[in-house]
């Protein structure tokens, strides 16, 4: 895993511009790998994902709605069809958390697409996962820049 939140983004960056093997698991690993690149780019704070659409060349923007329609609509629209059709046959507090969580992911996509394509700027997106990760990068990097202000030399 990455030590910090800069080295994550750098990450993203080289898989974005990374060009694929030409083989069909070289075409799957990239595709993957742009997934995740999507993925953790687009659902990061405003200057992270300002930074990783000047380096692949894309509008900041654009970024936040692909990232929103593509790993938060898509996947919450199944889900919530899957829980409609056959949520009877697992029981009522499987489908009402389901129902909740999804319904939130869903308003949160269009939000952020709707604010994204008004604005013309990116917004990070609220999730259980950020929530509980973005205060241990937070902190990490108090940590680390905190280091390096210690080693380095005074004049």
């Amino acid at each position: 895993m990455a030590r910090n939140l800069e080295e994550k983004i750098e990450r993203v960056i080289r898989f974005f511009k990374e060009v694929p093997e030409d083989s069909i698991a070289g075409r799957v690993e990239h595709g993957l790998k742009l997934f995740y690149a999507l993925d953790v780019g687009g659902s990061v704070i405003r200057r992270f994902q300002r930074r990783i659409a000047h380096e692949i060349g894309w509008e900041e923007k654009n970024l936040t709605i692909t990232n929103a329609a593509i790993c938060g609509l898509a996947p919450s629209l199944f889900v919530l069809a899957g829980n409609y059709f056959f949520g009877d046959r697992v029981g009522e507090s499987f489908q009402d958390t389901f129902y909740k969580y999804e319904g939130w992911v869903v308003l949160q996509s269009i939000a952020r697409m709707s604010y994204s394509q008004i604005t013309k700027k990116s917004i990070g997106s609220i999730s259980i996962w950020n929530a509980i990760f973005t205060p241990i990068y937070a902190v990490q990097e108090i940590i680390v820049s905190s280091r390096k202000k210690v080693e380095e030399p005074m004049d």
